[in-house]
């Protein structure tokens, strides 16, 4: 069944608007952040009191109207690790697909930006890739359909088990399966892959139809 004009509009324009916020946020985070604390890296090991709390509120401070979670701690003296859990524009590959093809995203991406032996570590991992089709059902389907309802049904997924098919969140249930992500076309990692949303006011007749609480699809 084809999603609607209005939820095709709807997606584009948060797609679009995801697109050019990560990129501002990852260029602010380059620009105003990393070159201080490369700099007081590269003078002593471990960073100052004041510096560990400066960064932590450089972070907290900059704003990215889609970010899921923000975690700001200290884990020893003179070190900092911060967790960022945002959404973010990408494209997946799907093989399983009766004629393979890329298909434009939104993923749920975990930055780590942290120090630690005097060195200064910077990691990003995928947690799951959404769908555009899911998120026009989502617009379609859900009882509240605005960002904000998005995010917090999207922080839901970011926190589920990875094997899980099925994720409950208050305005209904995000559903997919696996499929991995790859390095030099070898696969290095699985993660969530969302294809579809069904409403609260769907889930049992959904549920009825498969006669069962879990659906398996295929990966």
């Amino acid at each position: 069944m084809n999603v609607t004009p209005e939820a095709k509009g709807w997606v584009r324009t948060v797609f679009n608007d995801i697109r050019t916020q990560e990129k501002a946020y990852l260029d602010a985070i380059e620009r105003d952040i990393m070159p201080r604390l490369r700099a007081r890296m590269r003078i002593k090991r471990s960073l100052r009191p004041e510096h560990v709390i400066e960064v932590m509120r450089a972070f907290q401070t900059l704003r990215h109207p889609y970010r899921l979670t923000l975690d700001t701690t200290s884990p020893r003296k003179g070190h900092v690790l911060v967790i960022n859990t945002l959404l973010g524009a990408a494209s997946e590959y799907f093989r399983h697909w009766r004629t393979d093809q890329w298909e434009h995203t939104v993923s749920i991406d975990r930055i780590i930006i942290g120090t630690t032996e005097g060195r200064l570590r910077i990691k990003t991992e995928s947690i799951a890739d959404v769908s555009l089709h899911a998120l026009a059902r989502f617009y379609e389907r859900a009882r509240r359909r605005t960002v904000p309802d998005l995010l917090a049904s999207l922080k839901v997924v970011s926190q589920a088990d990875l094997e899980e098919t099925e994720t409950q969140c208050e305005q209904g249930v995000w559903i997919g399966g696996l499929t991995y992500v790859t390095e030099d076309k070898q696969p290095i990692s699985y993660i969530r892959s969302i294809r579809t949303f069904i409403g609260a006011d769907q889930r049992e007749d959904h549920h009825q139809s498969t006669g069962s609480t879990t659906v398996r699809l295929p990966v």
